[in-house]
């Protein structure tokens, strides 16, 4: 085992005092090739900004310890060899990667996959959990992207779903957008992840009109009007460089399949949306979904969770402004 491995959850240390520079990005793996573009991600974010690298790896029990037990459960033989087995697999996997074991650190632990990261992440207090995204059968993406929705649901920092063939800093990005202070957050966190993007495309995913409702056509005009100068507070709320390209797109249909296909047109490298918010929008991360968003994109998706303060927005606390965007009511009168 590499001289900077942690097999035990009690190696990470208490982080309350780790400055700002420190914190880790957390990337969960399981040793094999689904978590091989977050890694290299990571280590491309590492090589650019400094950021330290954790790897997490999570075994899962054959069978639930009886809480009862309390103070008697005990380490058994077969989790022992678990470990040694998945140390063995990840220090395999970053051969295969050309990645020299001191450049990561290895955190090895047992239980629920997703409670088990966003505890490791929360404990070593990162500022990004990068999850792989599986791309084989049908079964294994849904599986992928079930825990990695799991993951959003509860991490207090931004999570970033990595296909197996991303691995390059992404340039340009969709920001999903419903007018309200959780998407101006997402698109902010992302701006301190990723600074300097080549484009950026706003896109909204607005409420279909009603067929009964009259003035059908009056309606869409006041609600694009309006959209438009929405649009600009949230422009101004977000640290865009001034050599970036920025689009604004208002789309009618299903959020995670008017993403993708923005997103495609575009032929952007990531996709960014809070995991909570109005409209439209506010259906994301509650089901099918967010399922259907992180399993079918073949770029990196990156989730504010609902409610997280990320520390990567502390970056920009001074840098720009970020004004209250409370505007769903004028777009939906």
């Amino acid at each position: 085992m590499p001289a900077n491995s942690a097999s035990d959850p009690s190696t990470v240390g208490h982080a309350g005092d780790r400055p700002l520079s420190a914190r880790p990005l957390v990337v969960a793996t399981r040793g094999d090739s689904a978590s091989d573009g977050a890694i290299e991600l990571a280590l491309a974010m590492a090589t650019a900004a400094g950021y330290p690298v954790r790897l997490v790896a999570v075994i899962e029990p054959a069978t639930d310890v009886p809480t009862e037990l309390g103070a008697m459960a005990y380490v058994s033989a077969d989790e022992v060899d678990g470990r040694a087995a998945m140390q063995r697999a990840i220090d395999a996997q970053l051969r295969r990667l050309g990645v020299r074991p001191r450049k990561v650190t290895v955190d090895i632990r047992t239980g629920d996959p997703a409670p088990v990261i966003v505890r490791a992440a929360r404990e070593a207090r990162a500022r990004l959990v990068l999850i792989g995204g599986t791309e084989h059968t049908v079964l294994e993406r849904v599986f992928g992207a079930d825990t990695a929705v799991r993951v959003a649901r509860s991490a207090d920092v931004p999570v970033l779903v990595v296909p197996r063939t991303c691995s390059q800093l992404p340039e340009s990005a969709v920001i999903a957008v419903d007018f309200s202070d959780e998407s101006v957050r997402a698109g902010r966190a992302a701006l301190a992840l990723f600074p300097d993007p080549e484009a950026v495309h706003l896109v909204h995913v607005a409420p279909s009109p009603q067929p009964a409702i009259d003035l059908v056509a009056t309606w869409e005009g006041h609600y694009v009007e309006n959209a438009e100068r929405v649009f600009e507070k949230v422009r101004y709320a977000l640290p865009l460089p001034s050599g970036t390209v920025v689009g604004r797109h208002i789309v009618r249909g299903n959020p995670a399949r008017e993403l993708l296909r923005v997103a495609r047109e575009r032929r952007v490298d990531l996709i960014v949306a809070g995991s909570h918010g109005h409209g439209a929008l506010k259906r994301l991360f509650v089901g099918s979904v967010a399922t259907a968003l992180l399993r079918d994109a073949t770029i990196p998706v990156l989730i504010l969770p609902a409610g997280a303060s990320p520390v990567v927005l502390d970056e920009h606390a001074h840098s720009s402004p970020q004004p209250h965007v409370a505007a769903t009511s004028a777009l939906t009168s």
